[in-house]
């Protein structure tokens, strides 16, 4: 069977990438795009933003799908030793010890966010919800966060992403985290803040019923 010299380099390409995942693709695209747009896209939880951002890196003669290489160099093997960190992570908030990082925690930091939100933007009633929330009204508060967070993305403009990265950076402060997911100058290190990032989006698509 043949196969053209595109076919072949791709092949070549899989191959290394197999046996050298921290090798990020795509370095020859930042000559062209040095703020990252195109893996912005290529990274989305969008299809469409994936498929523009392959369109976009074979313009630039990149050989294969960039979305997909990027998804492989994220994920493997590094990205899942950080995921796995980031799953046995405990620490103490109040009296008890929490896996801070579970999409399901995240839910319960998300709703408390919102509840205090709701209540500073006068959107819920002060004397009604307060906290902690009565249990009969938890329906009602996770139905004005869902609103909330849908007119943020139809109206508001936002990102699913963009509300993540904002709404974790308010709220990881209130964490004492491992000396080594900080960079020097205390930020988190982009490692474990893109999966930190990704985990907030899961649960505010959740919340948002999107």
């Amino acid at each position: 069977m043949k196969i053209t010299r595109r076919q072949l380099r791709r092949l070549i390409k899989e191959s290394i990438l197999n046996e050298m995942p921290f090798i990020k693709p795509g370095a020859d695209i930042y000559d062209y795009d040095p703020e990252g747009k195109i893996e912005v896209l290529a990274t989305s939880d969008d299809v469409g933003n994936r498929n523009m951002a392959d369109a976009l890196a074979d313009t630039f003669d990149y050989e294969g799908s960039y979305s997909s290489d990027l998804d492989h160099y994220y994920n493997e093997p590094g990205r899942i030793m950080i995921q796995q960190e980031l799953d046995d992570l405990s620490v103490d908030v109040g009296t008890s010890e929490r896996k801070i990082f579970t999409v399901g925690e995240i839910k319960k930091d998300l709703i408390d966010y919102f509840h205090f939100d709701l209540l500073t933007s006068s959107v819920l009633d002060p004397m009604k919800f307060t906290h902690p929330i009565p249990p009969e009204l938890k329906g009602e508060l996770l139905d004005a966060i869902k609103i909330s967070i849908q007119s943020a993305m139809s109206q508001g403009g936002m990102s699913l992403e963009q509300m993540a990265e904002e709404i974790m950076d308010y709220l990881l402060g209130m964490y004492d985290l491992p000396e080594k997911f900080y960079k020097e100058d205390y930020s988190i290190k982009d490692d474990y803040a893109k999966e930190i990032k990704k985990r907030y989006a899961s649960a505010l698509r959740e919340l948002g019923g999107l």
